[in-house]
Parts: structure tokens; C-alpha cells; sequence
């Protein structure tokens, strides 16, 4: 409630002018803007929705939820799904997924009122709220930075070239981001556990699952990207023509931004927990400043369309490359020279696992569902093999593949 005199004038504004960024025909301004304002319940909704799922987060029982949730995000997708086949619209589709939020919302109303004990209403202490507040202010600053981060590549492209160039973008990088999406799973999963070490002040067992966790997520993030190189033309053929497929130079360019963001997003997650979020913040703003400013130059003045925005994004993000890491090797006593030597092997095994998967997916094709789906198996194990005897050393994978016998034992 106290946020939301700041996030209603934002989005309303956005919602307005949305159809001037889009360059659709005034006739359609009505029905954009609609879609737009449903959309901005959807934001309310998932806001409220976010309360009980980190509670159970916080409360290290957020793996209960796992198997309920995801099936939840299919009932989800199948009603955006229903409304498109009906004909409903955008304004249809934006109702759908509102829906689903508040479905999910509801299961995890449910679930932390199941599995946290504690967990319902009560009359706050003004002080800790004056404290929370000081904290929140921080967060919602870097809300807005990974609102930039993930969906201002969008917004520029949009404006600066056309609504069929964001088309083909968003088709081509959607495969990457989902499959990043399961890999932040896995860094928001570590938060509980990394947490109590680095409050604890057991700082070298805390580095230990920092590298670890950066292991697990390079390597999920250069197998999904080799499997995107070599069947992203076959996927988009199959899904919606190969008339959407960019090319081989875009595609790489933002398999690159996506296993950057990636890695990015292992620090800064890290960087939550010990709650000294100043800095990473204003850095953060600095690198969503370059960010858009370098895309928007490189799409508008030089007309390089999808791999301008990718250069332009990667290249302010450099900012949070290099200065997350060393603010996570000064609070976990890593050493540069240690975290040099790992980058450079993991850089080196990346652009080997990439070049090979590019050049292999330019000549191969798939045309069949059936498939794809046998090909994208056999190539996403073969990736692994290498990327796992390629990139990491010898001691993070005895970690990975210690800590993989300990899952499939479900412990």
C-alpha cells in the first residue's frame, strides 16, 4: 500500500504512451492501453503474491512448493494459452495472466500458512517497520534496476527500431531467458543456506558454496547456450517459421548477454544477504544508465537493430561484471588471482563450447518435434561432458558432482 502511489503514476504513464512506443495505428491506442492498465493489477497481484512465497523462502522451506508451483505456471500458461486460441485479444491475454498470478498467490497463501506456523497478521512494531522501510527503499531502487536490466533491451528496440524487430528478438532470446529463469531458481535456492554461513561468520564454508553455486550456474548457463547455438534455426522453424530467426550473429549475441546476466546475478544475489545494498545498488543504477544509453545509440544512429541492443546491454553491464565479484571476493576472502584464474578457464571453455555448437547448428537441421526433442537431449548431455571437463577444475567438480549424488538421494 505505501509503494503504491509510486507505482501507479509510473505505470499509468507507461501504459499511456505505450502505443506511441509500439507504432501501432491510433486506431488500436484504446485497446493497447487497456491490455496495459489489466496489466498493472498483474503487477499489484504478483507484488502480493511474492509476501508468502519469501516467507517460505527465508523460512528454508521454499522446496516444498516446488512441485505444486511449477505445475501451477503450466495452468498459467494454459489460460494466456485458451485466451489467444479464443481470439480474446491482448486485453484477454492480460486478464489470463492475472489470473494465474492470483492463482499462484493463493496456493502460497496456503502452503506458508501450512508450513510456517507463524505466518498470518499481526500489528507491526513501528520500529521494525522504520527499519524495514530504510531497507525496502534500497530494494525497490534495485527493483527498477532489474526492470531495466530485463525488459529495457524491449523498450529500446521498440522505440528505436520497429514492432517487428522486437518480434523476432523476443522469439529468438526466449529460450535463453527460461532456461535462466531455472538457473536463478537455483541461486535464490542457495540464499537460505548461504545465508546463515555468512551470518554465522563462517566465511570460508560460505565461499565454498559461492563457487560452487557459480559452477553449477556457468555450466547450466554454457549448456543451454550450446543447445540454443545449435537448435534455436530448427526450434524457430518448427514454432512460428524460419522467417523469425535472426541469424547466427544475433542468436550468439544474446546467448552472451544472457549467460552474463547470469553470472551477474550470483553476486548480486550474494551481495543481499550480508543487507549492505548501497553500493550494489548505485552501481547498478550506473550499469542500467549505460546500458540503455550504448543500445540506444547503436540502434537509432547506427541502425544495428538486434545486435546493437545486445553489445549495447553487455557492454554497460561490464560495470557489474567487474565490481560485483570483487565486492563478494572482499566479504567471502577470495582471492582476485583465484577468481582471474577461474574466469579466464570458464571464458575460454564458453567460447570453445559456442564456437562449435555455431558452426555445427548452421549446417544441421531438425524438422520434426520428435526430433528436436531426441537431438536437444543427446547434445544438451554431450555439452555437459565437455563444459564439465572443459571448464571447471578439478575440485568444483568433485563439489558438483558430490552435491548431484546428494540430490538424487533427496537429501
Amino acid at each position: 500500500m505505501i509503494f503504491l502511489p509510486i507505482l501507479l503514476p509510473v505505470v499509468a504513464t507507461i501504459a499511456w504512451i505505450s502505443p506511441i512506443w509500439l507504432h501501432v495505428p491510433p486506431a488500436d491506442y484504446s485497446i493497447i492501453r487497456l491490455a496495459a492498465v489489466v496489466l498493472i493489477a498483474d503487477i499489484v497481484v504478483a507484488g502480493l503474491t511474492n509476501i508468502p512465497w519469501a516467507v517460505m523462502a527465508g523460512h528454508n522451506v521454499g522446496y516444498k512448493r516446488m512441485g505444486l508451483t511449477a505445475s501451477l505456471e503450466f495452468v498459467g500458461g494454459g489460460l494466456i494459452a485458451v485466451a489467444a486460441i479464443l481470439g480474446m485479444g491482448l486485453v484477454g491475454i492480460a486478464v489470463a495472466t492475472v489470473a494465474g498470478t492470483a492463482l499462484i498467490g493463493v496456493v502460497y497463501f496456503w502452503l506458508a500458512r501450512v508450513y510456517v506456523p507463524w505466518f498470518g497478521f499481526a500489528k507491526p512494531d513501528l520500529r521494525a517497520v522504520r527499519r524495514f522501510m530504510g531497507l525496502s527503499w534500497w530494494f525497490l531502487v534495485w527493483n527498477f534496476v532489474m526492470k531495466v536490466t530485463m525488459g529495457g533491451d524491449i523498450i529500446v528496440l521498440g522505440i528505436a527500431s520497429s514492432a517487428s524487430e522486437v518480434t523476432i528478438y523476443s522469439l529468438t532470446r526466449f529460450i535463453p531467458i527460461t532456461i535462466m529463469a531455472a538457473v536463478t531458481s537455483l541461486i535464490f535456492g542457495m540464499a537460505p543456506g548461504l545465508g546463515g554461513l555468512i551470518g554465522a561468520g563462517a566465511i570460508p564454508r560460505a565461499a565454498r558454496v559461492r563457487n560452487e553455486t557459480m559452477a553449477a550456474a556457468w555450466l547450466m548457463a554454457s549448456v543451454a547456450g550450446g543447445g540454443v547455438l545449435l537448435w534455436e534455426r530448427s526450434f524457430l522453424r518448427l514454432w512460428v517459421g524460419e522467417r523469425y530467426y535472426p541469424g547466427l550473429q544475433p542468436t550468439l549475441l544474446i546467448v552472451l548477454m544472457v549467460v552474463q546476466l547470469t553470472l551477474i546475478r550470483v553476486d548480486s544475489n550474494i551481495i543481499d544477504l550480508t543487507l549492505n545494498l548501497r553500493r550494489k545498488v548505485l552501481l547498478g543504477l550506473v550499469s542500467a544508465g549505460l546500458s540503455v544509453a550504448f543500445a540506444w545509440i547503436l540502434v537509432s544512429h547506427f541502425d544495428m537493430g538486434i545486435p546493437g541492443v545486445t553489445i549495447g546491454f553487455m557492454a554497460g553491464r561490464i560495470v557489474q561484471s567487474l565490481a560485483y565479484p570483487a565486492m563478494v571476493g572482499r566479504i567471502l576472502a577470495i582471492p582476485t588471482p583465484s577468481q582471474l584464474k577461474g574466469f579466464v578457464r570458464g571464458a575460454l571453455a564458453t567460447a570453445a563450447l559456442f564456437g562449435t555448437a555455431a558452426v555445427v547448428g548452421e549446417t544441421v537441421a531438425v524438422h520434426s518435434w520428435v526430433g528436436l526433442v531426441l537431438v536437444s537431449a543427446v547434445s544438451a548431455a554431450l555439452l555437459t561432458i565437455a563444459g564439465f571437463f572443459g571448464g571447471l577444475s578439478a575440485t568444483q567438480r568433485g563439489w558438483l558432482w558430490s552435491r548431484a549424488r546428494r540430490v538424487v538421494r533427496l537429501r
